[in-house]
């Protein structure tokens, strides 16, 4: 949840996948306090013709928002992208 003031300021990306995680990079940049929660909000369904359906199409997506939106050279693109994977892989199996 967002104050809507925060995004008279910081707008959506236009693209076509990961327009949400390059919001919460911007806002993060301008160091607006941001907390996790514990609970599901929300159900997402995944379908096998969605963008997100494909793990390779997802590590491409992410490395693509390292390199052309935080300016990281590809290396360090792919490095932040296997931190965030392992992160994930952390909090969903251990």
């Amino acid at each position: 949840m967002l104050k809507k003031k925060l995004l008279k300021k910081i707008k959506f990306t236009k693209i076509k996948t990961k327009e949400d995680y390059i919001l919460w990079l911007k806002l993060s940049k301008k160091n607006v306090k941001m907390v996790g929660l514990d609970q599901k909000l929300v159900l997402w369904r995944k379908l096998n013709d969605s963008l997100s359906s494909s793990v390779i199409q997802r590590f491409k997506d992410a490395i693509y928002v390292y390199n052309n939106f935080l300016k990281y050279n590809l290396i360090k693109s792919a490095y932040h992208v296997f931190l965030m994977s392992l992160n994930s892989i952390r909090k969903r199996y251990l």
